[in-house]
């Protein structure tokens, strides 16, 4: 749950640091553009990372961004081993741009999968 609460405030603070305002000759907001984003998700277990990760949400949050900008998403996956001061981690990174969404997105699903299953057979 701690992580679920982390990755919403990461969001959040991301979405609101890299928006830029677009006003037009009255001074009034029209559209709002991200740039460079980056999501980064943080798990312990697969049904963590199930629970987590909605491909519908990476969705939504890619198309927000404009233009041909820089798209990067993180997954890190915290494995524990039998002796509890041992923590390992792998972590996944893809970056692309949002002139390749729909091939981002694939790899994105990939990489979910690619997760989920080393989980399962740790």
């Amino acid at each position: 749950m701690k992580h679920l609460i982390i990755i919403g405030l990461l969001l959040a603070s991301s979405l609101a640091f890299c928006q830029e305002e677009t006003k037009n000759s009255n001074g009034i907001e029209t559209r709002t553009n991200l740039h460079n984003l980056k999501m980064s998700i943080s798990v312990d277990s697969a049904e963590e990372l199930e629970s987590v990760y909605q491909h519908e949400n990476i969705v939504q949050l890619a198309y927000l961004v404009s233009g041909d900008e820089k798209i990067t998403f993180e997954l890190i996956s915290n494995y524990h081993t039998a002796k509890k001061e041992v923590k390992l981690q792998k972590s996944y990174k893809i970056v692309g741009t949002t002139g390749q969404m729909d091939v981002l997105l694939v790899l994105i699903d990939k990489t979910r999968a690619s997760a989920i299953n080393d989980y399962k057979n740790r």
